[in-house]
């Protein structure tokens, strides 16, 4: 039954051992075994739900294309419906895995994931409103002037104003932060002129990069205040935080936080930035940990790659017609709404051909795409070869000077380049090519021969470690002391320096090159994209824009344009029912609070 699934490589030894493993526990046929392996495939690749709808009839890997056969539809539904490891919508029995009646097959607790966010929005959605008289308007617009803001910031603000629950999207450079920090100056300057005791307001990111990068963000704005708004600045949040750190990460039971529904946060305003990275669990575990009165804002590029792990929160709730509707004639804001999309970039000029490029690939515009990838000056275009010449110049030039032993100095200088790739594993992956980059620095007599922590190597936590607070993402860089002992030097979210024994920190690894995934949430002036030569099932639209959104002024890329442009054609697809369940209004299911226990 397996073997011509693993032999294209669509079934992995691991799908059909979880899939066995369920074929002993209760007799079951091979169509329920093909179904909770597909299931495995699913949520492995990022998907909630196995969608039985949307069934590929063609395979293409490694260049080779493979034709799919499966059950008869029918036959394949009533075997679900009747097997004893599947749940039905009208059932509350916990079991393995839930059908919902239509066409998606879950893992029961990626099926609790989505009732339990969806309950949340509801929720949101159905509370009251602040009501935006000629008072509060004023206010608002105090601090979103017309001269300052265009309409679809000023839109963002009054949402927040107004709703328990705002969503502001937008792509890089479009003003998220400079609205967030105007609003937290609001909600400073409402309670005081109330008065009422400050708001109690966390920021957070997924990854404590993002968290340094967000606190950073609104440091600058705050130097661009005017006079009559610098005095509030003294009471925003001193730092920022990883979603992880405030809900309490326990090594000891990682998918469970000290704040959850019995024991939630204590703040009255959460924001929520980089949240096109939030995954289905985390997203529902934070969602879960708030209290009814505290407001939350997300903010993100739902434009941007999902969440490695499970779930497509952001783009999900950005597409849904409930949540985002057209803003364009009105005289005042339509307050109904909980999503804001900001669309001028400030940061890179729309009118620029690398704004103009990643309009193009937002829109999967693949012949403006490709004109613009061989005529902007912005871009360099160096083809496939990555053992060319020209590679070897490329890495010398960007990586070669390691610089001195000023930690700071050195983390500064990380902001400068990177080097970005789809994938982590092969000859094309980030993995390789680090190991590549040490070995040419070693050939040049840059770094001694063997040698670990040197000083100047970039690195990148792949681990939690919370009693370090240090994070998974996390980017530091090796650096000498004085006395000739290696440390590893972070820059927290105060913008001090925080320095580590290297063996505290055996999690880590060399990251002059990192895979697109892990870059989200960073910015660096020079980024260099590393694409494999054939078009592997990563290579989407989705991940080009994100590593091209990655560069400040300048990208050098290492790839076929063909491949590129084949890339751009294909979206990221996740089956979700998040949407379909947000339609309904209301959880088809309402399951018990031990049934996601029985299946952690």
């Amino acid at each position: 039954m397996w073997r011509k699934w693993i032999e294209m490589g669509f079934l992995s030894n691991g799908h059909v051992c979880f899939a066995e493993t369920f074929g002993r526990l209760a007799k079951v046929s091979e169509h329920e075994k093909l179904a909770f392996a597909l299931v495995c495939r699913a949520v492995e690749q990022g998907s909630s739900c196995f969608d039985l709808a949307r069934l590929p009839t063609q395979w293409d890997v490694h260049g080779e294309s493979h034709n799919l056969s499966w059950p008869n539809p029918r036959d394949w539904l009533n075997c679900l419906k009747k097997s004893g490891l599947v749940a039905m919508p009208d059932g509350q029995s916990p079991k393995p895995f839930f059908f919902d009646g239509e066409s998606r097959l879950y893992m029961w607790r990626y099926w609790e994931y989505e009732q339990q966010f969806t309950q949340f929005l509801n929720a949101r959605i159905k509370m009251p409103k602040t009501e935006i008289d000629a008072e509060v308007r004023a206010q608002i617009l105090r601090f979103f002037p017309a001269d300052l803001f265009d309409e679809h910031q000023r839109d963002a603000a009054f949402v927040s104003v107004r709703s328990p629950l705002a969503i502001i999207t937008g792509g890089p450079g479009t003003g998220k932060t400079t609205v967030v920090t105007r609003l937290l100056l609001l909600y400073i300057q409402r309670a005081l002129a109330g008065g009422r005791s400050l708001p109690r307001m966390a920021l957070l990111a997924p990854t404590g990069k993002a968290a340094s990068r967000l606190m950073s963000s609104i440091q600058s704005q705050v130097k661009l205040l005017p006079k009559d708004l610098v005095g509030l600045a003294q009471y925003l949040p001193n730092e920022t935080s990883t979603i992880h750190r405030l809900l309490g990460y326990q090594p000891f039971a990682p998918t469970e936080f000290r704040h959850n529904a019995t024991n939630p946060l204590s703040f009255d305003l959460v924001i929520v930035d980089e949240c096109s990275m939030v995954d289905l669990p985390l997203m529902t575990k934070l969602t879960q940990s708030l209290r009814s009165e505290t407001r939350l804002i997300l903010l993100g590029d739902h434009h941007q790659l999902s969440s490695i792990e499970v779930g497509s929160v952001l783009g999900d709730l950005v597409e849904d017609e409930h949540l985002s509707r057209d803003w364009l004639s009105r005289a005042e804001p339509n307050l109904n709404n909980h999503v804001v999309v900001l669309k001028t970039s400030y940061r890179i000029d729309a009118s620029s051909q690398l704004g103009r490029l990643t309009h193009a690939i937002r829109g999967g515009l693949k012949e403006k795409c490709e004109q613009l990838l061989t005529t902007c000056d912005d871009i360099e275009l160096f083809g496939s070869a990555i053992n060319s010449r020209d590679f070897e110049n490329w890495i010398m030039e960007h990586f070669g000077d390691l610089g001195g032993d000023d930690p700071m100095d050195l983390l500064a200088r990380q902001s400068e380049c990177r080097l970005l790739c789809a994938h982590r594993y092969g000859r094309f992956g980030s993995l390789a090519l680090n190991t590549l980059i040490e070995s040419l620095l070693m050939e040049k007599g840059l770094v001694k021969t063997g040698a670990k922590w040197y000083s100047g190597r970039p690195v990148i936590m792949t681990q939690n470690h919370q009693q370090l607070d240090l994070f998974n993402g996390d980017m530091g860089v090796v650096f000498r002391q004085a006395d000739g002992a290696s440390r590893v030097g972070f820059l927290g979210s105060d913008g001090l320096l925080r320095s580590f024994n290297p063996i505290q920190l055996p999690a880590c690894e060399t990251a002059y090159a990192l895979t697109i995934h892990k870059s989200q949430g960073s910015e660096w002036r020079h980024v260099g994209l590393v694409f494999p030569d054939w078009v592997s099932p990563i290579m989407t639209r989705e991940l080009v824009y994100t590593g091209l959104t990655r560069a400040q002024e300048k990208v050098s890329i290492f790839g076929s344009v063909p491949t590129i442009l084949a890339a751009i054609d294909r979206r990221v697809e996740r089956a979700s029912g998040l949407r379909t369940q947000f339609r309904r209004g209301q959880s088809v299911t309402e399951p018990t609070s031990q049934q996601l226990e029985l299946f952690e």
